[in-house]
């Protein structure tokens, strides 16, 4: 279930907050959100539902956590935009493959005293991958996330929490790398 919210402000680009009821904490809509779920100016004071994730930009996030990835008035359910029979093509034709393990092995390898988030990975093993959508329609970056997660729960990579501000209760970013003891002999050599 998606929590509700009420739409405190709306910029004139159509940049949207809304305030979670739930916990009191400021949710950020981006344009492209706000369009796809009806948001406009004069939607300051709605009620409605909005799909979170925690807000990763490390300039905003002690003041407003949350970013929406979907909203819609609350009276229904958030649903992603149906895509045009033409952009399913063009989608397609991306034809970007998975990231397998191997070759994040191998990236590890290459670069063994730094650390990387998934989408530095992404940048470098698969230019633009980002903007085309996996086969089972999950962003491309939110799929290395999740091979990198499995990684790292099996031992296979390192992974840092990375915190931006003191007292900060939830990481800002996440990196990975080969091993500790790389980044740690490193740091030794300096």
């Amino acid at each position: 279930m998606d929590p509700p919210a009420i739409i405190h402000h709306v910029t004139d680009i159509n940049v949207a907050f809304a305030t979670l009821d739930g916990c009191g904490e400021t949710c950020y809509i981006s344009p492209a959100v706000a369009s796809r779920g009806g948001i406009a100016y004069d939607s300051i004071g709605e009620h409605i539902s909005v799909r979170v994730v925690p807000n990763h930009n490390p300039q905003y996030a002690s003041t407003t956590p949350w970013a929406a990835v979907l909203a819609a008035p609350l009276t229904a359910e958030p649903q992603t935009a149906p895509v045009a029979v033409d952009e399913q093509a063009a989608i397609a034709d991306v034809g970007v493959e998975p990231l397998t393990e191997e070759e994040v092995m191998a990236f590890m390898q290459a670069y063994p005293t730094e650390l990387h988030r998934a989408q530095d990975i992404v940048n470098e093993l698969r230019p633009g991958a980002h903007l085309g959508w996996s086969t089972d329609e999950m962003p491309y970056t939110n799929r290395v996330h999740k091979l990198l997660r499995s990684m790292h729960e099996r031992g296979l990579i390192a992974r840092a929490d990375l915190f931006t501000n003191t007292g900060q209760t939830r990481a800002g970013r996440t990196a990975y790398c080969r091993s500790i003891k790389d980044l740690l002999a490193e740091s030794d050599d300096e």
